[in-house]
């Protein structure tokens, strides 16, 4: 091929472009979101180590069907109940009393095993969850000289069990909440001393139920 035909062809062709000349578009990105000088994917990370009975409430368990009382930290699943968690007892097997004879709090009570019996003696149960709900779907509630107290708005209180008064004088309240509400459809009894429920004060017989 004649030389300027050659150097017509080679002419004609793209010039290479050199790995020299690839430059990056220029793109602006967002800077990371930091709290506080921190980066943000660590503070999550930090923030899941946190225990999750400070994000919501949990429920704590009584473990075992044996007697014991009520501030026993280890008969709980999650330790004794408080004005953080709801109580539940519902483990069944022989006949066991859980016993409450000092002041207690627990947002919720839920009694719901027919081989339980939960004992209040000369002291309060206090229900701290607000517009909460409690109940005694099993079981045996007993009050002597003791009560159960919903110190919140919008509380209430749900029998269908056996609720009996054996001494002294037992209240199942709303403390300084009108709207508190005590439904029954179980047993209510009083064989020693007096039982009285609800906000407006209701006086329950040996046979009564509401």
């Amino acid at each position: 091929m004649p030389a300027g035909l050659v150097a017509d062809f080679l002419a004609a062709l793209p010039t290479p472009i050199s790995l020299g000349e690839v430059r990056r578009p220029n793109v602006a990105f967002p800077a990371r979101p930091r709290l506080k000088g921190i980066p943000i994917c660590m503070a999550i990370g930090a923030a899941s180590l946190l225990p999750m009975s400070r994000c919501r409430s949990q429920t704590t368990v009584w473990l075992s069907a044996t007697s014991g009382n009520w501030t026993t930290a280890a008969d709980w699943s999650a330790g004794a109940p408080g004005d953080s968690n709801g109580a539940s007892i519902t483990v069944t097997g022989g006949s066991y009393t859980v016993t409450v004879n000092s002041n207690a709090l627990t947002m919720s009570l839920n009694l719901n095993s027919a081989s339980a019996t939960l004992l209040i003696s000369g002291t309060s149960l206090s229900l701290t969850g607000s517009g909460g709900a409690s109940s005694v779907q099993a079981g045996t509630l007993q009050l002597s000289g003791g009560s159960i107290a919903a110190g919140t708005t919008g509380y209430s209180f749900t029998n269908e069990g056996t609720i009996s008064n054996i001494g002294g004088t037992g209240y199942i309240y709303g403390e300084g909440n009108p709207d508190f509400a005590f439904t029954n459809s179980g047993t209510v009894s009083s064989t020693g001393g007096t039982l009285t429920w609800a906000a407006q004060g209701r006086t329950a017989s040996p046979t009564s139920a509401r």
